[in-house]
Formats: C-alpha cells, sequence, structure tokens
C-alpha cells in the first residue's frame, strides 16, 4: 500500500474535515444562541451617549398627564406643624399652643423615615369657596394612620373628626376613589374651615393635601386614571405573558422574568389600586405589598439580568456576589415587622446603586471585549436606568431634597416603561434562543439522520465491494494459476519473460486490493469469526512479502531478536492468529514501506517478550506531517504525494489495523522522522481475540 494514500487527506477532505479552534468570541455567540452571526459594528460613543440622553427624555415626556390642583397645602396656603417624637401631645393641647411655638410650613411635609407623630394646622380662608364646594384630597397612600379633624371657621359646634389610611381597615372618603377625598362644604356664615391633622406611619412621612374644584377634580381623576390604568392593564398582559411562555418554553431565562414583571404591582399600591374598594383587607394588603414589593423589585431585576447576561459562566465571581446580594435583598421584607423599613431603605439603595454599575461594567465588557449584541449593552444600561429612577424617590421619601409632584411620579412611570421594556427584551431574546435551540435541535436531528443514511450506504457500499472482491478471487486465481504455468515453460525471448513479470505484478497488486476490500468487509460486519489456529510468525512474513513488489534496489531484511533471519526458515515464534488475514496485515505494511523507501533497507525486526510479539517495520522515506500521524490510520485517508510512485485505495493502514486489534494486539506509528518512520505491530502470544 501506498504511505501517501494513508499519510495525507485529498483536497477535499482536508475542506470539509479542518476546523479551525473556537475563539472565545465564537464560544459566547453560540452560547448566546447566535451561532455564527456576525458581530454588530460598534457605534461610536457619542451615538451610545445621545441614545441613552433620548430615551431618559421620552421618560421625562411619558409621565401622568399633570393637573395643578386649585389650592396646594404648603405651596398656596401655609400650615403650622408640630413633630411629637414620643407621640404624647393629645389634640386639646396641640389646639393650645400658640403659632409662634409651631413650625411654619410653606411646602408639603417631607421629613423622610421618622418615627415621630406629625401634627399640622392650616385655615382654608373663605375666599376659597367663591365657586362653591371644595374636596379635600389627602395622598399618598402608604401612610399608616391620618386623622383629620373639621370645623367651620367660627362654628360653635365641635370637631368633626375622619380618619384615613392604609392600616385604619376602612376608608372614611366622601367619594369613592383610589385616594381618601373628603367633601368641604361652604360654610354658612361665609367664613372659612379649620382643619388639624394627625399623621402617624412607619413609612416615610410625606404629607400632600391638595384642595380642588369638584370639575377639574374630576377632570383630573379621569385622566390620571386613565393613564395609570393603561400601564397597568400593559403590565398585567406583559406578566401574563411572560408566565405563559416561562410554562411553555421552560427557560431559566423566562422564568426570571416573572418576578420582576410584577414591578407594577408596587407603582398600583401607590397610586391606590390595590386598596380601592369596599374590602377592608384590600388595604392592608396595599400596605405590606407596598414595602414589600419596594425592596423585592431590585433583586428581581438581579436575577433577570444575570441570567439574561449569563453571568454565571462569563464572570463566576461577580456571579456569586450578585447571588449573595440577590439572597440579601430577598430577607429586606423581615424589615417590615421589625419596624427597621426606612434603615433597610437606605441599605437597600446603595446596595441597588452597586450592583447597578456592576451589571452596566459586565454589560459593556462583553459588548466592547467580544463586540456582541447591542441587547448586551441594554441589558446592562437599563438596570441603571431603574435605579436612578428610584433614586428620586429615595431622595424625596428621605427628605434629601424637596419633594416635587411632577418627580414624585415620575419615577413610578419611568419604572413602569423601564419594567415593560427591560421585560420585552429579555422576551425578546428568551424567544429568540428558544427558536435557535430548537433549529439547532432540528439540524442535529437531520445530521444524525443523515449520518445513519450514510452509515447504511457505507455498509452496502463494503458489502458490495467484498462481493465483487470475492468474485474476483475465481479469475485471479485462474490468471495466477495460467501465469505459473507460463512461467514454468522455458524461454528464450527476453521480452516475453519481461512481459510475464508485468502481468504477475499487476496480478499480485489485484490480488492485494481484492484481499483488502474482503478484509474491510469482515471486520465491518457485526458477526467477525477469526478462524485463529497457531501459525509461525516467520513464514508468513515471508508469504507476505512475496505480494509486494520489491524492486533490485531494495534489500528486505528480518531479524528476530536482533539476529539475521535466513529465507526459507520454518522455525520461529508460533503465535494465535487467522493466517489470511495476519497475511494481508504484514503485506500492507511492507508494501507501505517498500513505496516509499526510493533504495535502500527494508527493516524488519521481530522482538519476542513474555506474552507478546512485537514486529516493527522501519523505511527510509521523508516522513510523515505531524498532523496527519494519527489520520493515516483512518478509512480512505489517502492524498497526492510528489513521491508517490502510484496511488493507492486507502484501505492499507486502516485494514491493518483493525486486525490488529482483532487479534488483540495493536498498530502504532512508533517513531517518525524526516528519514524515515516505523511501525510496531504488536500482538498477543496467547489468544485474545474476540
Amino acid at each position: 500500500m501506498a504511505r501517501a494514500d494513508e499519510h495525507s487527506r485529498n483536497e477535499a477532505g482536508l475542506s470539509g474535515a479542518a476546523t479551525a479552534p473556537d475563539t472565545h468570541q465564537a464560544a459566547w455567540r453560540r452560547h448566546l444562541g447566535m451561532g455564527g452571526v456576525q458581530a454588530t459594528p460598534l457605534p461610536g460613543k457619542s451615538v451610545l451617549l445621545v441614545g441613552c440622553v433620548l430615551f431618559w427624555l421620552c421618560l421625562l415626556f411619558a409621565g401622568p398627564p399633570q393637573q395643578n390642583p386649585t389650592f396646594a397645602i404648603g405651596r398656596d396656603i401655609p400650615y403650622r406643624y408640630l413633630l411629637d417624637p414620643a407621640g404624647e401631645v393629645s389634640f386639646d393641647a396641640f389646639l393650645a399652643m400658640p403659632d409662634e411655638a409651631l413650625a411654619l410650613g410653606q411646602r408639603p411635609m417631607s421629613e423622610g423615615y421618622v418615627r415621630d407623630v406629625a401634627w399640622l394646622r392650616f385655615h382654608i380662608p373663605g375666599t376659597a369657596f367663591a365657586e362653591g364646594e371644595l374636596w379635600l384630597k389627602l395622598s399618598p397612600n402608604y401612610l399608616d394612620s391620618v386623622t383629620v379633624y373639621l370645623r367651620p371657621e367660627g362654628a360653635p359646634q365641635g370637631w368633626v373628626e375622619r380618619r384615613a389610611g392604609d392600616r385604619m381597615g376602612a376608608r372614611a372618603g366622601d367619594i369613592d376613589y383610589r385616594y381618601t377625598v373628603l367633601r368641604l362644604a361652604p360654610p354658612a356664615q361665609g367664613g372659612g374651615h379649620e382643619v388639624v391633622m394627625r399623621i402617624q406611619t412607619t413609612s416615610a412621612l410625606l404629607v400632600e393635601p391638595t384642595l380642588w374644584q369638584p370639575a377639574a377634580f374630576t377632570d383630573h381623576a379621569l385622566r390620571d386614571t386613565a393613564f395609570w390604568s393603561f400601564y397597568f392593564g400593559i403590565g398585567a398582559l406583559s406578566s401574563a405573558l411572560a408566565l405563559l411562555l416561562a410554562i411553555g418554553l421552560k427557560t431559566r431565562l423566562l422564568w426570571s422574568v416573572i418576578p420582576f414583571s410584577f414591578t407594577y404591582l408596587l407603582v398600583a399600591s401607590i397610586q391606590g389600586y390595590i386598596g380601592w374598594g369596599d374590602a377592608d383587607w384590600r388595604l392592608t394588603l396595599q400596605h405590606y405589598l407596598t414595602g414589600t414589593l419596594s425592596l423585592l423589585g431590585y433583586p428581581a431585576l438581579i436575577w433577570m439580568c444575570t441570567e439574561a447576561l449569563d453571568i454565571r459562566l462569563r464572570f463566576p465571581r461577580v456571579y456569586r456576589w450578585l447571588v449573595a446580594s440577590f439572597c440579601l435583598g430577598l430577607l429586606f421584607p423581615l424589615s417590615i415587622p421589625l419596624d427597621l423599613y426606612g434603615e433597610t431603605v437606605r441599605v437597600f439603595t446603595v446596595l441597588a446603586f452597586a450592583n447597578a454599575l456592576v451589571i452596566a461594567a459586565c454589560s459593556l465588557r462583553l459588548w466592547w471585549r467580544w463586540g456582541l449584541s447591542h441587547l448586551n449593552l441594554a441589558f446592562g444600561i437599563l438596570p441603571l436606568f431603574y435605579v436612578v429612577s428610584g433614586l428620586m424617590a429615595v431622595l424625596i421619601t428621605t427628605a434629601t431634597i424637596d419633594y416635587a409632584p411632577r418627580m414624585y411620579t415620575l419615577w413610578q412611570s419611568s419604572m413602569m416603561i423601564i419594567m415593560m421594556a427591560t421585560m420585552l427584551l429579555v422576551m425578546a431574546v428568551g424567544v429568540y434562543r428558544i427558536r435557535h435551540e430548537r433549529r439547532t435541535h432540528w439540524e442535529r436531528e437531520q445530521l444524525a439522520r443523515e449520518l445513519r443514511m450514510e452509515r447504511e450506504a457505507s455498509f452496502h457500499q463494503r458489502q458490495f465491494m467484498g462481493m465483487v472482491s470475492h468474485e474476483f478471487r475465481t479469475p485471479l486465481a485462474v490468471i495466477s494459476g495460467t501465469l505459473e504455468n507460463l512461467l514454468a515453460q522455458p524461454t528464450e525471448d527476453a521480452r516475453v519473460r519481461q512481459r510475464y513479470d508485468k502481468i504477475q505484478r499487476a496480478a499480485n497488486r489485484l490480488v492485494q486490493l481484492t484481499d483488502n476490500c474482503l478484509a474491510d468487509a469482515r471486520l465491518s460486519a457485526g458477526t467477525l469469526y477469526l478462524d485463529t489456529v497457531p501459525t509461525p510468525l516467520l513464514p508468513l512474513l515471508e508469504s507476505a512479502a512475496s505480494l509486494v513488489e520489491v524492486g533490485d534496489t531494495h534489500d528486505l531484511r528480518i531479524t528476530l531478536d536482533g539476529l539475521p533471519v535466513p529465507h526459507g526458515v520454518d522455525a520461529g515464534p508460533v503465535l494465535p492468529a487467522d493466517a489470511a488475514l495476519l497475511r494481508i496485515c504484514l503485506s500492507n505494511l511492507l508494501d507501505n514501506a517498500v513505496k516509499y523507501t526510493p533504495a535502500g533497507t527494508i527493516r524488519v525486526d521481530v522482538q519476542v517478550g513474555d506474552n507478546r510479539i512485537v514486529v516493527s517495520i522501519s523505511d527510509r522515506g521523508p516522513g510523515i506531517p505531524a498532523a496527519q500521524a494519527e489520520e493515516v490510520f483512518e478509512r480512505y485517508r489517502r492524498g497526492a504525494r510528489p513521491d508517490a510512485e502510484r496511488a493507492g485505495s486507502g484501505l492499507g493502514l486502516f485494514v491493518s489495523r483493525q486486525i490488529a486489534r482483532a487479534h488483540g494486539g495493536e498498530l502504532t506509528l512508533a517513531a517518525n522522522t524526516a528519514h524515515g518512520c516505523r511501525f510496531d505491530l504488536v500482538l498477543p502470544t496467547a489468544c485474545t481475540a474476540g
């Protein structure tokens, strides 16, 4: 057999099988489900900056419609107030205090997370009722207890007490609305109204009473309710869609969307939608949802971004930090019954901002270093927007900055928009990944089906080749027998003798090729049977050498344990073997060595050990490229070599190794240098073949 047939691939084989090692970038693309998609070109930093600014401006203009009240307590009507840390001041004691002993408030009351009981009083002048009754709206909704004392100015009767707050069990408003609204009729004497309020809460002490004319309030309530109802409806649909996708597609990424999708319930609680109704338990539920969801919203966002960016695989240390932050965030709601809500909000704010920067940094690194999709950048930037939006609420509720109605509602609307935008991005990526996985699964099934068909075709091909080779043996035997008879007859014509030699070499070549095809068919069959008999090795070597076309420039030397073996020796090691198959194996190795030794000695050294025999066949050829050292033992691995005199079938070394393994041995390339190769055929001296 030709070593060129075994040592190198043809061009088609190389082009179909050669693959370059994967880079990190390609590996991440495959993990994201991007396959071989080319990386999106990186836009300039100015484009990114402009995009972020435009997105933030969209949030600013996407807030609820603003309509100023008729009168705002603080800005339009000043009030006097007292903070009672011990909660010991009574209603009568507060009324008896002169104005000079109380602080003057000219803006909405915002004192942060304090435990003080707040008392405030103000006077609504009679001129405010020029157009009829006024409606007093109390906000926000999350105040625990609000007691309102009302009395017409100068009226001899006592004060009218009204109670509100989400810990009072029921609304005391005069109008069925999500905020407590009290109707103030114009005083009969033409005077004004005196109002005293007592506020106590475990949340932020933020109070903004407003006075409205009925028509203006109705218009404001309709617009505001329609705005929030639209967003809450979209949020509910998004949550339902996320749940259905998670159940249907069963991926961790889509399951991580579900907790974050319920963020809209936080805004719904702040806006009073949860407690709106006749059932008293709804106010209690609203109270606890406001605190719980405000603390759990960001841990849910951490989980979702961690899954979306695959931080677990890409940044293991960052992943451990984020998991620790997530677990700590799950414990934050315990601060509500422990009366540590204000302190927890401060810790939560620092932790949320730090994690937002970490996620943004991971996203930027993935996007910048590996050139992945812009979705990676979006997943990192959106949490930062979410935290900045929430930071405005924290600054207001902690009294770090003055309360502004526009800013207070902006963070709620922007949080809704960011939540929905993030969910849409995650669900889009999740659906894309599922489609890609299904497409990949289909392609794998298609490939497996094609491979199965190819194996079947290859099996039938080998069966056909075996059948054809078997049919060839009879005419080849006739040719060989006739040729022996012709060679036995004396002739003086040298040209006739030369023609006989050419016919004999061609016949031997056909016999060798036929034997290889038959051996391949037998070895590939599932029911291979070896006709194992005690076989002398040295005569088998000489018989195998007789099938090889050895030129006049080649010298075949056989040694046994380093000693030369004369021609025709019958003694020597004996091993259990299928003589026909083993002769094919040896002739293939000898033919391979002869072909790539232009001139010189072919060494065959037999070493007898305790339990094995090693037949080493060495040549003086140019060697084998290192990349093809193992490929030469594969079926049909062959290619053109400039020093090859004739091509082969690509079966020689493959068949030889399979024969060796069928006998319980092995065939290896023991030495590979620029001055020649050595193949070692290791065979057991005991019968170990299956």
